[in-house]
């Protein structure tokens, strides 16, 4: 085990000087680092059966768990020598401790440094810290603080993994995915292998004029998520979006994200049309048309010329919301450029419009 110590609130930086004792206790194994010879040089006179009797430091409250396994602990030194000032006491040293199952780690600190850094802690486990300090007064007595209120943190070395996310209702085409309504759900699953817990979703939708991120906190973090979320798309209709989805542990480390493209078309509630997307289309480029006709009993729709010869009849199944068109022919040839149309063989006021540009 190694504890670095560094203070973050002086430009100057202490050269530290380690020197490791590991000390049997019962089944505690304790390990010590000298921070200094200035402190070193102060133990022979300092008698080890001090009594607290000095106030209490504060730690700054730790985190429910902290990223990596390396945790670097925060307090005040202005704070303790102004509380030490009316008493005519003046601070010497701090000493930080570090407590796990049978690991106990401690270090010396100097006054005028903030801060201790403990590295190679275990992953998943409540390390228990504290803080004390020693002083003298006027008489040349040496005196103890009582410990420190401990804090508490968790190491998570590993990030949340992002199992699955799907859009519920989404379309897949070859053409590309599409969904109807700009209004969609969304099913997540998220799983924290690390002993941590998934504190947030992280949704970010990006599209030909936007770039917009919403958060979904979660109240109650859990080790693994399984949960539907709602989200409206903001992006225009026919028009590609990609949404970007992640989680996010609550030491903040985020998941690999992954994405989904689409484009949305109007409900029929809103809008009871025959649509054609892309359009125009290249199938020289391998592009299909998707049209989308989500009618019952809809399962043909014919392709015509300009001058209303027939150029192709489309087959879907009555579950389907779409037709698929390649942009060829009967005989498998790929058409001219153009516009031709697409009709519904049950409605015919039901068509659209689709041109071929290649």
């Amino acid at each position: 085990m190694k504890i670095r110590f560094g203070n973050i609130r002086h430009a100057w930086v202490l050269m530290l000087a380690f020197c490791f004792v590991a000390v049997a206790r019962g089944d505690v194994r304790r390990t010590q680092a000298w921070t200094s010879d200035r402190i070193t040089s102060l133990f022979p006179a300092v008698p080890m059966d001090l009594q607290p009797t000095l106030p209490p430091p504060q730690l700054i409250r730790e985190p429910e768990f902290t990223w990596g396994l390396t945790n670097t602990l925060h307090w005040s030194s202005d704070s303790v020598i102004a509380k030490l000032k009316p008493l005519q006491v003046t601070l010497l040293f701090f000493e930080i401790q570090a407590r796990y199952r049978d690991q106990e780690l401690w270090g010396f600190v100097s006054t005028g440094v903030d801060s201790a850094r403990f590295t190679d802690l275990p992953e998943g486990l409540s390390i228990e810290y504290r803080l004390r300090y020693y002083a003298k007064d006027v008489s040349g007595a040496y005196l103890l603080s009582q410990w420190s209120q401990p804090q508490t943190s968790i190491q998570d070395n590993h990030p949340p993994i992002l199992e699955r996310w799907d859009i519920v209702g989404m379309q897949k085409t070859l053409s590309g995915n599409w969904v109807l309504g700009r209004d969609i759900s969304i099913h997540l699953k998220a799983v924290d292998n690390g002993g941590g817990k998934i504190m947030e979703a992280v949704l970010r939708e990006i599209g030909p004029s936007l770039d917009s991120t919403r958060l979904y906190d979660f109240q109650n973090p859990k080790a693994s998520i399984d949960t539907t979320l709602s989200y409206r798309i903001l992006e225009s209709e026919n028009r590609i979006a990609e949404l970007r989805m992640s989680v996010k542990d609550v030491s903040g480390k985020p998941s690999t994200p992954s994405s989904i493209s689409f484009f949305w078309w109007p409900s029929d509630v809103q809008d009871n049309r025959m649509v054609c997307f892309p359009n125009p289309f290249n199938p020289d480029r391998g592009q299909l048309s998707t049209i989308k006709l989500d009618r019952p009993g809809s399962v043909e729709a014919r392709i015509l010329d300009p001058f209303g010869n027939l150029v192709r009849v489309l087959q879907k199944q009555n579950d389907q919301l779409f037709f698929e068109w390649d942009g060829k022919n009967e005989r498998g040839e790929t058409v001219s450029n153009g516009a031709y149309l697409c009709v519904s063989k049950e409605n015919q006021r039901l068509y659209c419009k689709i041109v071929v540009l290649k």
